[in-house]
């Protein structure tokens, strides 16, 4: 029967990580720590956002480009680095902006075999653990796969259908998704993963055992279509971390929290060696050293 080896013995299971924050977190310039740490950082770019990942590359005053022991030595790391853009496409027609739903069978496609020009890295299951997968973001996804959903029943420019279970496009669309987040989450899958996801916040109704009353409580979930399945997608990731700001004025920090903040619930597979709040800038190099050690 398996037996816990303690901690730092053995090979690490890959971690498989949501990475939450509103719209201007920095979570994507954030990724640039972890190819600077010495991971080959692979994103699939679904909402057009690495423009800010250019200058941390290439720039002599970046951050990245001055040593930071044991994390990173400053050295060149720009080709340790690839992304994929898959935007969905649109048809105007008149004032209206029709998806030509493709962004779904794209996104599959690549990971089946991940090519960037010369880089041609194969399908992810053959990743090594020295590599990361990065998906941005959660919220484009589930958009590309509801389009897929709308172009089977030539319903691009009318909407998603809510009737009984056949015939319910969130509920197909809620299958694709669950099948794509089955896949990450499978043992089969080597490399590291993150999932970038905006926050949506949903009320939710809690029993009151004391008034026998019912308690409306804040949460928050990752972003997706609809409402029923954002409350499951943490249940794929071993790890769940939020990038936002603390502070006001001249005060302000941006950093990344692991415990649990602002109806957010949080997670690590480690939480007795790990920070509750690391710095934005080194944060996620620094959380994968202190779970994973050095790159190997």
């Amino acid at each position: 029967m398996p037996s816990f080896e303690p901690v730092g013995q053995g090979e690490a299971p890959p971690i498989k990580m949501l990475y939450l924050g509103h719209t201007g977190a920095g979570k994507t310039g954030s990724l640039a720590a972890l190819a600077a740490a010495g991971y080959e950082v692979c994103i699939l770019d679904l909402d057009a956002g690495t423009d800010i990942l250019r200058d941390y590359l290439h720039n002599p005053e970046s951050p990245y480009r001055k040593p930071n022991p044991p994390l990173w030595d400053g050295a060149a790391f720009a080709e340790r680095m690839s992304y994929v853009s898959v935007v969905e496409g649109y048809n105007i027609l008149g004032t209206t902006a029709v998806p030509k739903a493709q962004a779904w069978m794209r996104t599959n496609q690549q990971l089946n075999n991940w090519t960037d020009g010369e880089k041609k890295y194969g399908n992810i299951s053959t990743w090594p653990a020295t590599r990361v997968l990065v998906i941005d973001g959660l919220s484009r996804l589930c958009e590309a796969a509801m389009n897929f959903q709308l172009s089977l029943n030539n319903r691009l420019d009318k909407g998603p259908r809510v009737g009984t279970s056949g015939d319910n496009d969130y509920t197909q669309a809620y299958g694709y998704i669950r099948k794509f987040l089955d896949l990450l989450k499978s043992p089969e899958i080597k490399c590291q993963i993150i999932m970038v996801c905006h926050i949506s916040f949903q009320i939710e109704m809690q029993s009151n055992p004391q008034s026998q009353s019912a308690l409306r409580e804040q949460k928050g979930f990752p972003q997706t279509v609809g409402r029923l399945i954002s409350p499951q997608v943490g249940q794929y990731f071993n790890h769940a971390l939020r990038a936002k700001s603390v502070g006001t004025g001249a005060g302000t920090r941006r950093v990344i929290v692991s415990n649990n903040d602002d109806f957010i619930d949080l997670k690590n597979t480690v939480p007795l060696r790990t920070k509750a709040e690391y710095g934005l800038t080194s944060g996620l190099a620094e959380y994968f050293y202190t779970v994973r050690g050095p790159v190997r």
